[in-house]
């Protein structure tokens, strides 16, 4: 039995290569002392982990890939043992005003998601779950709350877009939420304005250990190295640099530009590197682990990250 009070956190994937800020601060406050248990919808390739959060996989809870007979002896159980709990969380998350039809089915399935969750939240003795964004992991957060009669909050990291599914329920729902910045917060507020709503959003900003990343000395390169590293989707940017290569280039300026990460405008970035004539000048990486990463911001001159609101709003 695991007596002392637990922190669970909850995210889609657990440890993800693009989403170091979360299994760092798992391990942060774990250094504080706290016991966090860590859960997630899906388990990580092994090709997308670092080195550093490769032990994080074994002991996290994960929802895929999914046993059946467990799922269904896990919804019966709660269903017998908390009827009203169970029938009345599902109830709250499924009426909601606002949501359309595909979101309240998504909603759906994120309950039967985080019931199956559900027994190794209560096992370990859990008190509180935090989710790092307010989507789908924040709606498994909201019904684990519920459900087993604990408080819940999440990080609200990207809430700019459309898909804002049980936002006001979550909000209204959480003991407290964390906006990565002071922007943030304001753009929740106009999103759920209510009395006490800004008392319970705290700013925290993203950060990392200075230690980690200083270089021991200034890189000497023979051309100016410029560094990029984000997904490759459409708010990160990478598009707008790679032009912007080309008129240094068409300038005459010496210079070798490491794109570093991967997505779904990769195909669209190498089309417009050999549109430019580039090939020689720009070096698609892909994804890094952080090991490498560290290596390739040690032998940068210049980072660039041009960022841009998405056609989507995100």
């Amino acid at each position: 039995m695991f007596a002392r009070p637990a922190i669970a956190y909850i995210a889609q994937t657990f440890p993800a290569l693009t989403q170091t800020f979360v299994y760092r601060e798992t391990l942060a406050l774990e250094q504080q002392g706290f016991d966090i248990v860590t859960c997630a919808i899906w388990r990580p390739a092994h090709s997308q982990l670092s080195q550093e959060s490769e032990h994080l996989i074994a002991r996290s809870a994960y929802v895929f890939p999914i046993s059946w007979p467990r799922f269904l002896a896990v919804h019966l159980y709660f269903l017998l043992t908390r009827p009203g709990r169970y029938l009345g969380t599902l109830f709250f998350v499924l009426t909601r005003r606002g949501e359309s039809a595909r979101n309240r089915l998504r909603t759906l399935f994120h309950f039967c998601e985080a019931v199956y969750l559900a027994p190794e939240i209560k096992r370990r003795n859990v008190e509180h779950v935090h989710a790092h964004f307010a989507i789908n992991a924040a709606t498994i957060a909201l019904v684990l709350a519920r459900l087993l009669g604990i408080s819940f909050s999440f990080t609200a990291h990207n809430i700019f877009f459309s898909d804002r599914i049980l936002l006001s329920a979550k909000v209204r729902e959480a003991r407290f939420i964390v906006a990565i910045s002071r922007f943030s917060k304001q753009f929740l507020l106009r999103l759920v304005p209510g009395v006490g709503i800004a008392d319970k959003i705290h700013v925290i900003h993203c950060g990392l250990s200075p230690t980690d990343f200083a270089p021991a000395s200034r890189p000497r390169n023979d051309v100016p190295r410029i560094l990029f590293v984000a997904q490759l989707t459409e708010r990160k940017g990478a598009p707008i640099l790679v032009q912007a290569c080309r008129v240094l280039a068409e300038r005459g300026v010496a210079f070798r530009c490491i794109i570093v990460g991967d997505g779904p405008q990769r195909p669209l970035v190498e089309q417009l590197i050999e549109q430019c004539g580039l090939q020689e000048r720009i070096e698609l990486a892909g994804a890094l682990p952080q090991e490498q990463l560290r290596e390739c911001l040690a032998r940068a001159d210049l980072f660039a990250l041009p960022c841009i609101t998405a056609h989507d709003g995100d």
